[in-house]
């Protein structure tokens, strides 16, 4: 089965440790500083609880965390396509209520840009790959 639609995301979003360049620096992490980050998603159901999807996410409100923050500024995060998988369940309650739950590895390549503090401008490849987390009550009129 295929759904799909645009959403905004409500994330705990923390990168883990960024890479860049395929390499991974453990001191430096990605901070969203907002916790909605529009998207537009198609998704294949393989069973009514792990899906694949394909997504295209929009950054912003970006900034560094750990000691990059303190040597780098002006963090761009250019908007991404890619797959994620998804695992979660929604369970009916009743006729009209239902609540639901779901978690998504979203693997997401990107391209950073940013500067230091001397001017310099940079532009790396970037891999956040966060885990989204969402729980939801919906109620059917």
């Amino acid at each position: 089965m295929f759904r799909g639609g645009v959403a905004s995301v409500q994330t705990d979003v923390d990168s883990g440790s960024l890479k860049t360049n395929r390499v991974e620096d453990k001191n430096t992490t990605a901070d969203v500083n907002n916790n909605t980050q529009p998207g537009l998603s198609f998704t294949y159901m393989l069973s009514d609880k792990f899906g694949v999807d394909l997504s295209y996410t929009v950054f912003f409100s970006e900034d560094f965390k750990g000691s990059a923050g303190n040597t780098c500024s002006d963090l761009e995060l250019d908007s991404s396509l890619g797959l994620s998988g998804q695992l979660g369940f929604d369970d009916q309650l009743n006729e009209h209520w239902a609540v639901n739950a779901a978690v998504w590895y979203m693997d997401i390549n990107t391209t950073a840009k940013f500067k230091d503090n001397a001017g310099n401008r940079y532009k790396q490849d970037a891999e956040p790959d966060p885990l989204v987390y969402m729980a939801g009550v919906s109620y059917k009129f």
